[in-house]
């Protein structure tokens, strides 16, 4: 799979599982008299707080998993994987107890540990964020299997030497001095703006394969020798 198609179906369920924590997921009533015995309600951030921070971790990992290379694509897709497998169980407790983290969140809003008594509901966004949490968990096992086989950035944002020694390790079979000779090669016949950077030369102001700035040294010790021979010199 590409990397835009992979994107798409990651981003799509984290970013619903986003809007679904800012919604309510269950409705009640409690017979608890400071609550006045009326309706008790509590959205996705009150039941299941986690749900949110996970969901970023997934957007997160997703840009890392396009823009990191070999190892940091694999490292961030497992860390996708977890997050969205957690997600998945903080939705899952909050629908098998559902009467129970209603009176939480209620009892909570009363300053009191534990819950009170209530009846819940479950709202059709509670269902909807279940569903984006599960298929979070799939696209993300298709990240993780589709990562090997992608590219990072583009090569300008490598060193000629990262790029030299990558292309050296696919081609595979070669010594380690034919791996550095023809990297070397690569850095002596094409020269950059890494190449100028890397040596402390401002490639905007200096041209690329300028050894030396300013006047010859050696041009102006003739000069000053040649005036001080003619100063003694008595005719």
């Amino acid at each position: 799979m590409t990397k835009r198609s992979v994107s798409l179906l990651v981003a799509l369920p984290a970013l619903v599982l986003l809007l679904g924590t800012s919604r309510t997921w269950l409705t009640g009533r409690s017979t608890e008299p400071l609550l006045g015995g009326g309706n008790v309600s509590a959205t996705g951030s009150q039941l299941a707080p986690g749900v949110l921070a996970l969901g970023l971790v997934c957007l997160a990992a997703l840009v890392a998993m396009l823009t990191g290379g070999p190892r940091i694509r694999r490292t961030a897709s497992v860390l996708a994987l977890l997050a969205a497998g957690g997600a998945v169980a903080l939705t899952i407790g909050t629908v098998t107890d559902q009467a129970g983290s209603l009176g939480r969140v209620a009892a909570s809003g009363l300053g009191r540990t534990g819950q009170v008594a209530t009846t819940a509901t479950a709202t059709g966004w509670l269902w909807v964020t279940v569903v984006a949490a599960f298929a979070l968990v799939l696209t993300a096992v298709l990240g993780a299997v589709a990562v090997g086989r992608w590219a990072g950035l583009s090569a300008r944002f490598e060193s000629p030497a990262t790029a030299g020694a990558g292309e050296s390790a696919q081609a595979g079979g070669g010594s380690d001095a034919a791996a550095a000779d023809a990297t070397a090669a690569g850095r002596g016949t094409r020269r950059s703006a890494w190449d100028e950077v890397s040596e402390g030369r401002d490639p905007t102001l200096t041209p690329a394969g300028d050894d030396h700035l300013g006047p010859d040294p050696g041009a102006d010790l003739d000069g000053d020798s040649r005036a001080t021979h003619t100063m003694q010199d008595p005719t």
